[in-house]
């Protein structure tokens, strides 16, 4: 955090995982002020090798093989099933763990097969003698990336677990002193489970927004070569920087470009074709090369920057003018070079794919209906306890109570005891104690509901007759200590015809008050029919003696008309 590298230094990273081991040769540089602690620091990754099967579950399996076969040394049988397994793979973890401090441990199994237990001594040497073979494996990574990238580091920070065991730790100290003539040692003041967690958390904060702490780079490289065309290498392992950008210059007179890239391995192994890059040039001029420009990612997979030829044009008549040279970028595709898998070893894969997809399936049914198994046992065991109060001790017996504890117990047992891979028909088993559990708890359960149902019933019809005893009565009698069924049945009964009793009589006033409206509309209705016809009837009267006066007036009005027409003439 506070080292300012005014001078370039390279270490080794030595990780023993739990699965794998790793060695990486990084190479630390401080640009800038350097002394300053905010200057720059750039951590450049100069090789890198690795054992993907050499790692502390390797270890781990050498102790398990000798435990067990200690175990058949004192009972003639050696313990196998996976139950025993998990027991002997615990044991080993702990016995590693304080053979890398102590001289010898006492490892102390109970029960580990057919009721037998394991108690033997393990020594230092013995566990040393175990891992002997492994001696040339475990140097390998540190050698490899010595020699890849022709670097003396100043130390070996050692990583995980198995690394802590003294005789990993000797077998590095004398491949260090061999290699580097004693200029490299392992530093052991650094604690490499800090130094991981540190780290990872300064170059998280050297990338977030939100903390200020020294700006870190890490420049990596690959483990493989990148080759073009045939073999030409166009990223060269453990050289090239991740982010790099190199072209590839082919002289080639077709209008058709293509770029096959492989992927070599370490080891000088073949190359294995990965993509091809084609592209087309349309154009009528003469193509005289191919070039195609390629970044190495930050992920270490190769992007296609451009495609171009190079045309030559002009000449003029007959070709005795000057011509000139054009560089034309071609659209370019990107089409898999990985042949296709053989039909029969399709065939094989999939068929494997499809049995571990049909065993995981299984596994998870097995598992849900182990769970239930597991969690009925212990309901049932609680629930069924004569003095907990449970709502099935209020209706069982204590026959059936018993009867209900002893079948969970029972399944419990069989459950702990049993191995799955011991018992052919394991699943159907363990279907047929789940199956025979849950019937027993319903045949209980049902009986819960039903007391739980009519005592509903009873509130909801007391609420309706507003009927606070019937409330109360239904409340003491969740709490009494046995439920009688046939006591709240008739109970039940009593307060529904009381309920429907309530309800038919009111319908019967709703239908009387019903029938008066009704009655009173219709008085209502003749009253206003009454009414509308006295005044149809008067109306009519009134017109008929307007109509009537107005006869008698007529004969009058002609004569003085006559007389007014003769004084005109």
């Amino acid at each position: 955090m506070t080292r300012t590298f005014p001078t370039t230094q390279s270490h080794i990273f030595y990780d023993v995982g739990a699965s794998s081991t790793t060695a990486t040769l990084a190479t630390f540089t401080g640009t800038g002020n350097t002394n300053k602690p905010t200057h720059p620091v750039s951590i450049t990754v100069d090789a890198v090798s690795s054992d993907a099967d050499l790692g502390g579950s390797l270890i781990d399996s050498l102790l398990i093989t000798h435990l067990a076969t200690a175990f058949e040394a004192q009972h003639g049988a050696r313990p196998t099933s996976p139950r025993a397994t998990v027991k002997l793979a615990r044991e080993a973890a702990r016995i590693k763990q304080i053979l890398s401090v102590n001289m010898q441990v006492t490892a102390s199994i109970e029960a580990l097969h057919d009721d037998r237990d394991l108690r033997v001594v393990v020594t230092r040497a013995e566990f040393e003698s175990l891992l002997a073979p492994l001696r040339d494996r475990v140097i390998a990574p540190l050698r490899t990336v010595l020699s890849t990238a022709g670097k003396i580091p100043s130390s070996v920070v050692l990583v995980g677990g198995a690394t802590r065991i003294p005789l990993i730790q000797s077998w590095l100290d004398e491949e260090l002193a061999s290699a580097t003539k004693g200029a490299a040692t392992i530093a052991r003041n650094v604690n490499g489970d800090e130094a991981v967690v540190l780290g990872a958390a300064l170059y998280g904060a050297a990338h977030a927004r939100g903390f200020r702490v020294r700006p870190i780079t890490v420049t990596s490289s690959i483990p493989y070569d990148v080759t073009v065309q045939n073999g030409l290498v166009l990223f060269q392992a453990h050289k090239a920087i991740l982010g790099s950008t190199k072209s590839v210059t082919l002289k080639r007179k077709e209008p058709q470009v293509g770029f096959t890239l492989a992927h070599g391995a370490a080891g000088n192994r073949a190359a294995h074709p990965m993509v091809v890059v084609k592209g087309n040039y349309g154009g009528n001029a003469a193509v005289s090369e191919h070039k195609g420009t390629f970044r190495l990612s930050e992920f270490g997979t190769v992007e296609v920057v451009n495609v171009t030829v190079q045309v030559t044009t002009g000449g003029g008549i007959l070709g005795l003018g000057a011509s000139t040279n054009q560089t034309v970028v071609l659209d370019w595709t990107v089409e898999s070079a990985v042949p296709d898998m053989p039909a029969g070893i399709k065939a094989n894969a999939v068929a494997r794919l499809a049995g571990w997809n049909e065993r995981e399936a299984k596994r998870h049914r097995r598992e849900a209906a182990q769970h239930a198994v597991e969690a009925l046992v212990y309901s049932v065991r609680d629930r069924a306890d004569p003095d907990s109060g449970s709502p099935l001790t209020k209706v069982a017996s204590t026959t059936e109570l018993e009867s209900l504890a002893a079948r969970a117990k029972e399944a419990g047992e069989w459950l702990d005891d049993t191995d799955a891979d011991e018992d052919a028909k394991y699943d159907a088993h363990l279907d047929a104690h789940l199956a025979d559990l849950r019937a027993a708890v319903e045949v209980v359960e049902s009986r819960v509901r039903g007391v739980y149902t009519a005592v509903d019933r009873i509130r909801a019809d007391a609420r309706e007759l507003k009927d606070a005893e019937a409330s109360k009565w239904a409340d003491a009698f969740l709490d009494r200590t046995i439920w009688d069924q046939a006591e709240l049945d008739a109970y039940a009964k009593t307060v529904a015809d009381r309920a429907a009793e309530a309800r038919r009589r009111a319908q019967e006033e709703r239908d009387r008050i019903a029938a008066e409206l009704k009655a009173k509309s219709e008085e209502l209705r003749k009253a206003k029919e009454a009414e509308a016809a006295a005044k149809k009837a008067a109306a009519e009267a009134a017109k008929k003696a307007n109509e009537t006066g107005q006869e008698k007036v007529e004969p009058h009005d002609e004569v003085n008309a006559g007389e007014r027409t003769d004084a005109v003439g």
